[in-house]
């Protein structure tokens, strides 16, 4: 017997707005109803920060190389998603196909439109383009991508490091833009960050001079525009299910923390904050002072988080009287930023990089063991793999008890580092960074309640 999920599938449209290289015009076609936006549909949701493939598809479709700038306009209505993008063209000499034509804002205002729901948009979108000052990341300004590739050029040749293909831009959101170059030594990728976390490229080179075995070194920075060139570090550990290499991985970094405990004075001249336990429990009670943080959830998540809020700087209290050095964290801390080459595990993506307890690290990772890993000994095997390595501060039993109170802490500090990062970014902020907010609530109630059932 056939069984169909209820659930409607995915659809995704997305119309496509290419930027004419010189003057404030955006490429349109004829059709039926006006002049229309070339557009990509698929059957599934498009997951937009990922623009390879969308740059892939326009160079084969119309034989021209594109960058995406940004969305201007995202309709999110399940099973539907609606999506407006700008795009740059970087190919000097690119014949248009027949009929169609560069239409400017005037004649968007005036004219018929295939997607009349974009006309004012797109009016709007050509006239910032004359505007430096527009609140959106460097990356999504034309011209931003020839500097870049002028950069990475210029670094590559310094290096004597022989380009191989064209530059090409991998994924972009607010957080960074990802280009990437074939080169003859193998991949190399530049990250562009946003002013209010620019500070990676800096945090990267710190890192990478005391742990040059574990932490990728830049081929080059530059600290002022937040840019960083870095060598491919290889498969990260997402595309393995293998519990001792997870386990491993978090063994080599519990090594990295404790030496870092001793270096504390570099990594603060370098910028790192500093995030103590107490700071978690200040801002939980702030936090749940504003209803618009708790609107995803239901009423009685809501009273058992107010009931758990006392607790919070207790359990602070209690973690900090285990003696354990604070150290360096990466706030961030899952498979998908480590990667493995030979018998070295690397790790990377250091932008939510601080300075705080060492047991609030781990808590991502092996929260993702308990749905990846498809076992439930292994989210425990990791997690003690982990602690094993502390146990010249406290014995195994003790080091386990203080990871019953760190794991709870740890889904309030991601809760922390999540409405700092919104907070600074501001309106830019992307929609799927507030997803882990509701996320790491439940996670802390799941946690506090199997606590209290095994009392």
């Amino acid at each position: 017997m056939c069984m169909h999920s209820s659930q409607p599938s995915w659809r995704s449209s997305l119309s496509l707005a290419l930027l004419h290289p010189d003057r404030p015009a955006i490429l349109m076609m004829p059709s039926d109803s006006g002049w229309a936006l070339p557009a990509l549909q698929a059957e599934s949701r498009m997951r937009l920060r990922y623009t390879g493939s969308i740059n892939d598809l326009m160079a084969q479709y119309l034989g021209v190389r594109t960058t995406v700038l940004r969305y201007a306009d995202i309709r999110d209505t399940p099973p539907h998603l609606d999506v407006l993008g700008l795009m740059e063209t970087h190919s000097p000499g690119w014949q248009l196909p027949p009929d169609w034509r560069w239409i400017d804002a005037e004649a968007i205002r005036s004219h018929n439109l295939a997607q009349p729901q974009y006309q004012a948009i797109l009016a709007d979108c050509l006239a910032e383009l004359s505007d430096a000052q527009t609140a959106h990341e460097p990356w999504t300004r034309p011209g931003w991508f020839a500097q870049a590739e002028a950069w990475i050029i210029a670094q590559l040749d310094r290096l004597h490091c022989i380009r191989l293909a064209p530059i090409e831009q991998l994924s972009s959101w607010s957080l960074s833009c990802i280009l990437r170059v074939h080169t003859l030594a193998g991949m190399v990728y530049m990250k562009a960050l946003p002013p209010v976390i620019k500070h990676e490229p800096m945090f990267m080179q710190t890192l990478a001079r005391q742990f040059p075995d574990h932490i990728p070194t830049p081929l080059a920075i530059d600290l002022e525009q937040g840019w960083m060139l870095l060598p491919d570090v290889g498969e990260h550990l997402r595309s393995s299910l293998d519990w001792q290499v997870w386990a491993n991985a978090l063994a080599t970094f519990a090594q990295l923390q404790q030496a870092s405990a001793n270096q504390m004075g570099t990594f603060i001249a370098a910028g790192f904050p500093t995030r103590r336990l107490d700071a978690i429990a200040a801002h939980f009670a702030i936090f749940l002072q504003d209803p618009v943080n708790l609107s995803a959830l239901h009423a009685d998540e809501i009273e058992a988080l107010r009931r758990l809020a006392p607790r919070v700087p207790q359990m602070c209290d209690e973690l900090a009287r285990y003696g354990l050095p604070d150290t360096v964290v990466h706030s961030d801390l899952h498979p998908g930023n480590i990667a493995r080459q030979q018998e070295f595990y690397l790790f990377f993506d250091w932008t939510d990089a601080a300075i705080a307890h060492p047991f609030l690290d781990p808590v991502v990772m092996v929260t993702e063991a308990r749905t990846r890993l498809r076992d439930a000994r292994a989210a425990t095997y990791v997690r003690d793999r982990y602690l094993s390595q502390w146990t010249d501060y406290a014995p195994m039993p003790q080091l386990q008890h203080a990871w019953t109170l760190a794991e709870r802490l740890g889904a309030l500090y991601q809760i922390l580092i999540t409405c700092q990062l919104i907070a600074q970014l501001g309106p830019s902020a992307p929609r799927d960074l507030s997803w882990g907010i509701p996320f790491w609530l439940r996670q802390a109630l799941l946690l506090w309640s199997d606590n209290q059932s095994k009392k």
